[in-house]
């Protein structure tokens, strides 16, 4: 049996699930079809990236690290990202994975190896196929040809049907210690109240939480935002909604406000504890004069726009009304 645990996954963490993949290959074992589950920018590409040069090297070695030779046909082509044993299908200029993109690779799947080994597909972003895209996946994997792998890479499994989920092997990447991500990072004492607040906003975003640790416009942004969630009625809201679309793009703005609004209602009603802990001294002045129907309100509205942001809603207009109706409610 190969030294599994020599090989290392992209993070520590990972490691547990990155041999049980292993050794599913070692033994001949292997699932034709995964699917990753974890955080935005946590790294999911990454891994799975690293599982289909193992499946398409000519010449691994199970017992020496990284496992794929990296001098061979295959890992040449790999490494230029011209592999014609591997195509990856994402999201492309839209919110959703269309059945095109999906038929386009059931068709690769369905042709031979050209270097006579594995055909690997992924498919990042799999929690935004649409209804028709999911079902021509599903009919795909009943009977998959000899040799091939597909993965898919999802944030929300609850977005998958429950039919697809069922066909697939799920690797669940889970959560990642504040600990272990300070040990992993070598965060200084200094930066640790900075590292705790980024992992508590970010959850397991580690490329994001790493790249902000060393970079304050997300911090800064967020200071920011403190300012413009305390609107007076002298406001120009048309000139405010374009500065904040310069910051941020608009999904994260809806949801970054959404989680403010949440956070209101939480210290309006004495819930549990606000979420946007940095926020919390202006989230507290405003609980005080925030009108508790508009503030319903205006969570149920912004949960509709968000659902409607598959669709090229018009951004600015969008942002305007969000600070028009919180002036009125805060």
């Amino acid at each position: 049996m190969a030294n599994l645990a020599a090989l290392k996954a992209p993070y520590p963490w990972w490691q547990a699930t990155h041999e049980k993949w292993l050794s599913s290959v070692a033994q001949n074992k292997l699932a034709p079809a995964a699917l990753i589950v974890g955080a935005k920018a946590s790294g999911k590409l990454e891994l799975v990236t690293t599982w289909a040069q193992l499946l398409l090297c000519e010449q691994p070695n199970f017992d020496v690290e990284p496992g794929y030779c990296n001098t061979c046909t295959s890992c040449t082509l790999f490494n230029a990202k011209t592999h014609p044993d591997l195509t990856i299908a994402d999201l492309s200029g839209s919110n959703q994975l269309t059945v095109d993109a999906v038929r386009g690779v059931i068709d690769f799947l369905q042709l031979s190896a050209t270097r006579g080994g594995f055909r690997v597909a992924i498919i990042n972003h799999a929690d935004h196929l649409n209804a028709a895209a999911a079902n021509a996946l599903l009919k795909s994997l009943e009977e998959p040809p000899p040799k091939r792998f597909i993965c898919l890479i999802a944030e929300d499994i609850s977005q998958l049907p429950l039919t697809l989920r069922s066909r697939l092997n799920v690797f669940n990447l889970g959560a990642v210690t504040l600990a272990k991500l300070k040990q992993w990072l070598k965060v200084e004492a200094a930066d640790l109240d900075r590292l705790q607040l980024l992992h508590h906003l970010m959850g397991d975003s580690i490329k994001l939480i790493e790249a902000n640790l060393k970079d304050d416009g997300f911090l800064a942004a967020r200071e920011r935002l403190k300012q413009h969630l305390q609107l007076d009625n002298e406001a120009d809201l048309a000139s405010l909604a374009t500065n904040l679309l310069n910051e941020y793009d608009l999904k994260d703005l809806l949801y970054v406000w959404l989680s403010v609004a949440q956070d209101l209602l939480k210290v309006k009603l004495r819930l549990q504890e606000p979420f946007n802990l940095d926020l919390i001294d202006v989230i507290n002045a405003l609980s005080k004069g925030a009108n508790l129907t508009k503030l319903l309100a205006f969570i149920d509205w912004l949960q509709e726009v968000l659902k409607q942001l598959v669709l090229n809603l018009n951004a600015p207009l969008v942002i305007e009304t969000l600070l028009f109706k919180w002036q009125n409610l805060i």
